[in-house]
């Protein structure tokens, strides 16, 4: 059915439940009883099937006695309807009501988003294949249109809809079609003039054819006052700007940190901008500028501004790489693509970063709007001081609890930001 009341959009499985009852939570569009599955319903339910063992790789239920094993709480709701067609029940108008009066998953629905995935799978394929990159590569997936914008992105990659990336790099673009035709019609209201695209795509059936906020205080002198010969300029995310400083006094290093907001990340499209204001307020009375950024969101205008600029920045796509490592970073995220991450300075600063920012503590009925998607919240721990991890775990039990996600714990310290800034303090352009 369509996105309307009594739709079912959001569906979360528990195969393991006590309570059989309570093995099913289902969204329900204007929470009312259920009375059918939206699109973002289906994919979330063939995703969640999935992942809990009741469909088997090729999009099939699994038989009767394996489902008992591996989804004991939810066997009893694989059944039968008309021409023994199988089916999943996702809710019973009563306790006793039979399947076929009841809203359920068949095997037919699921046949029939195998067969959209693929065609959605196929081309964004044969895009990657057409300009030579890796899945990996891609810097951000847009989700347009009214189905994209509830769309969960950890349901579209575990399915394979969309590339195997973070949650992080897949966000609802909204109504583009509708922006696009502004856009054109009403050019100098935007602010920015269409351009006519001169590349003609052929079409074929060959694969082969070619074709502010909060800042972030340090001991370094601010912009405005002169700084000792021979030394440094960082020009940081106030969310690593302590832990950066922390380091140069550390080992010594002749580096002044200068953070920008850090709520700067809330917007990124500013992110570049901000950087290259200060890069050249500082560049005149250092010997080098750099900047402590990963791509943090901007898929590669900070990397435009460093270039245009000569300098250089700090590796990764977002600082967990820079605490965590790239690689753990995307285990993560394979493991579990609805994996929300918080650092020190977000477990921190969770009331005002997140909690103030998106409006929840004035509106928290929008928490599950902004947080369906998501399935487990981990904190990548920095401080090794036993009395501050304490007091931040409970923070962390607090972050977690307000959005409704179970916490888990990842020690990763400091020593991965150190290394990646004395790889850019050694470096030089």
């Amino acid at each position: 059915m369509r996105a309307a009341d009594g739709a079912i959009e959001v569906i979360r499985l528990d195969p393991k439940a006590e309570d059989p009852s309570a093995a099913v939570a289902l969204g329900v569009i204007g929470d009312v009883e259920a009375r059918g599955l939206c699109g973002s319903g289906l994919v979330d339910a063939v995703a969640e099937l999935a992942r809990v063992g009741l469909l088997d790789a090729s999009g099939r239920f699994v038989p009767e006695e394996a489902a008992a094993g591996v989804a004991p709480a939810l066997a009893d709701r694989l059944t039968t309807v008309r021409d023994g067609e199988r089916v999943f029940v996702l809710h019973r108008p009563t306790p006793d009501a039979p399947a076929v009066e009841s809203v359920y998953l068949s095997q037919r629905d699921v046949r029939e988003l195998q067969f959209a995935k693929a065609a959605i799978s196929t081309g964004w394929t044969l895009l990657l294949e057409e300009l030579g990159l890796e899945a990996s590569e891609v810097q951000q997936v847009l989700l347009a249109g009214s189905f994209g914008s509830y769309l969960s992105p950890a349901s579209a990659v575990r399915i394979g809809l969309v590339p195997k990336l973070s949650v992080l790099r897949i966000v609802s673009a909204g109504n583009v079609a509708g922006r696009g035709r502004r856009w054109c019609c009403c050019p100098h209201a935007s602010g920015r003039a269409p351009t006519r695209c001169s590349r003609r795509w052929p079409m074929s059936s060959s694969r082969t054819v070619p074709t502010s906020t909060t800042g972030s205080s340090t001991s370094s002198p601010s912009p405005s006052e002169p700084a000792a010969a021979g030394r440094v300029a960082l020009v940081a995310c106030g969310a690593i700007a302590q832990p950066a400083a922390d380091a140069a006094t550390a080992n010594g290093w002749p580096l002044d940190v200068h953070p920008l907001p850090p709520l700067l990340h809330n917007r990124p499209e500013r992110i570049a901008g901000a950087v290259e204001e200060l890069v050249l307020a500082l560049r005149d009375r250092y010997d080098r500028v750099t900047v402590g950024y990963a791509d943090c969101g901007t898929y590669g205008a900070l990397d435009a501004v460093c270039e245009r600029l000569g300098v250089e920045r700090l590796p990764g796509l977002h600082c967990y790489d820079l605490f965590a490592g790239a690689s753990a970073v995307e285990q993560l995220g394979d493991d579990e693509p609805g994996t929300y991450l918080l650092t020190d300075f977000l477990v921190k600063s969770f009331s005002r970063t997140v909690v103030q920012e998106l409006g929840l503590d004035r509106h928290p009925e929008l928490r599950d709007d902004y947080f369906r998607h998501y399935t487990r919240v981990v904190w990548l721990v920095q401080t090794t001081d036993p009395a501050e991890q304490a007091e931040l775990r409970a923070l962390a039990q607090d972050a977690a609890a307000r959005i409704g996600l179970p916490l888990e714990v990842r020690p990763t310290g400091t020593g991965g930001l150190e290394r990646a800034l004395a790889g850019l303090l050694s470096t030089t352009r």
